[in-house]
């Protein structure tokens, strides 16, 4: 499973105490500490888990208190709520969709931010996989500015609470966010944990991003306002459904099929080339598939 070598094994985890880096579940205790300290954490709806922040070394109890006087938690929320400031931030106005439509030229910007996340070194947080640990079962993101100190007296609040516990390595991984640090922690890398990480982080971005969301060039755009146009008249009163908004996208021309027609039109128009319907098929469809035409377009996207 990927992203199991993120937490420690069963045989190994510490039960009996706190570490930085666990992950803990909202439970009753928990949350009525949380109301002590902050209110909100402790109702909010998509703050069901925290992680632990204190060093470890800080959290080891000699009698029945640790040495540090706070236990300082932060919140994970399902990662659905950073990815919808991605699409925000990005969202082109002036479309009637009932899906986000963003521009293709920031797509590249969100991509990486989303891999820095699979690989946690995006500063300010530290992502979990659904799936990564038996008791994570969605995608979380821990927002590490997000935190609360809780007095060292729900010490055992925050550990009847506790739901999985990082590996070593990535326990230092969350102190380096955590403290701003400028010395890299050496983490193991997703390419080392997976036989094909592209089409793992190709998945991911499907998954998380591009089911949400579409993503169009400036050119497409323009076909695309066309088509909302040509849906909408007669129906003023029936809005274009989800569903609809998709496949109105997907039937958007490529920019490269968008090239392909344009030259084959201006080359008719100049006779250039011949009149014949097959023949300016035969070449529209040359450009279409021509690779290194589609490796310039792919370039001019990623300035």
């Amino acid at each position: 499973m990927a992203f199991e070598f993120l937490f420690a094994p069963p045989e190994v985890t510490d039960w009996s105490q706190l570490r930085q880096g666990d992950l803990l579940k909202r439970s009753d205790d928990l949350q009525q500490a949380l109301r002590q300290a902050h209110a909100y954490y402790a109702e909010a709806e998509d703050y069901t888990h925290f992680m632990v922040l204190t060093q470890s070394c800080d959290l080891v109890r000699r009698g029945k208190k640790p040495k540090a006087r706070y236990i300082s938690i932060a919140a994970a929320r399902p990662l659905s709520v950073l990815v919808d400031r991605f699409i925000e931030k990005h969202k082109l106005e002036g479309i009637d969709l009932p899906i986000p439509v963003c521009s293709k030229n920031r797509e590249k910007l969100v991509r990486e931010s989303l891999e820095r996340l699979l690989h946690n070194t995006e500063s300010g947080y530290f992502f979990l996989r659904n799936g990564s640990h038996p008791n994570i079962t969605k995608d979380l993101c821990v927002f590490l500015p997000l935190s609360v100190a809780l007095r060292a007296d729900h010490y055992d609040a925050c550990l009847s609470a506790k739901a999985a516990q990082l590996a070593d390595v990535f326990q230092a991984r969350v102190g380096w966010l955590t403290g701003n640090i400028y010395s890299r922690v050496g983490t193991p890398d997703l390419d080392e944990h997976e036989e094909d990480a592209k089409q793992y982080k190709q998945d991911f971005f499907d998954e998380v991003l591009f089911a949400h969301s579409l993503w169009v060039s400036s050119t497409q755009l323009e076909s695309l306002k066309k088509a909302i146009t040509r849906v909408q008249q007669g129906k003023e009163d029936a809005p274009i459904s989800r569903d609809e908004a998709r496949r109105l996208a997907l039937e958007v021309p490529t920019e490269q099929e968008l090239i392909a027609e344009r030259v084959v039109l201006r080359l008719s128009n100049e006779r250039l080339m011949e009149a014949d319907e097959a023949r300016k098929q035969q070449a529209m469809n040359l450009l279409k598939n021509d690779k290194g035409l589609a490796k310039i377009i792919r370039g001019l996207q990623e300035r």
